[in-house]
């Protein structure tokens, strides 16, 4: 029930015009509490930096749960994957060679501006014939670094670059016990390197 505001008469919820007084009691009565739904949390600068995920080191953690590098990790690990195939190409380039050397210096001395290029050449596929497995050993080295600079790029594992820190230190000890001397290095560079970029985010790779 409900009070007439006009003449204080006791009417029905549902009349619009008192019958005593021909108030609009449905207009001017007390409206009835409305039911409040729960609002959001307001929106606010804070509230939209927390939503998003946060850098931690080099490495973001995306909203899906995927990883990603950052710029400056993704361009060392490209640029190493760069410099191990271009190493890889020379492995290749000196196989051919030796395959048709006899095609290659057939040519080469024809030319007597080019007598030094087809001396280093004999003397690189020479040391090939005296030490077949160091080379092959080199090359598959080269080759499982390769694979795994791609694999780590991909999937952000941890065993990627474990195996391919464990190639870099076989690979130069190989090149230092054979007299590589410090240029050898360059192969422990790139692991190194990645580590130092990652190390604050470590954790988050899987």
């Amino acid at each position: 029930m409900q009070k007439c505001y006009n003449c204080g008469k006791e009417v029905d919820d549902n009349v619009l015009i008192c019958p005593d007084c021909g108030a609009l009691v449905k207009r001017y009565g007390k409206p009835e509490p409305a039911r409040q739904e729960q609002d959001p949390a307001p929106f606010s600068q804070e509230t939209a930096f927390d939503a998003q995920p946060q850098p931690r080191g080099a490495v973001w953690q995306r909203e899906d749960g995927k990883l990603k590098f950052s710029g400056y990790v993704t361009f060392w690990l490209v640029l190493c994957a760069i410099y191990l195939g271009y190493t890889l190409l020379g492995f290749a380039c000196t196989l051919l060679i030796y395959r048709f050397r006899d095609f290659y210096f057939g040519i080469l001395d024809q030319f007597e501006e080019l007598s030094s290029m087809a001396e280093l050449l004999r003397t690189l596929l020479a040391s090939l014939e005296a030490a077949p497995v160091y080379y092959i050993v080199v090359g598959v080295l080269i080759v499982v670094q390769f694979g795994c600079v791609v694999w780590f790029l991909a999937s952000k594992r941890k065993l990627a670059f474990y195996i391919l820190t464990a190639a870099a230190v076989l690979l130069t000890a190989l090149q230092l016990v054979l007299g590589g001397g410090v240029s050898a290095l360059i192969y422990l560079l790139g692991p190194f390197t990645a580590w130092l970029l990652l190390r604050s985010g470590w954790g988050l790779l899987r």
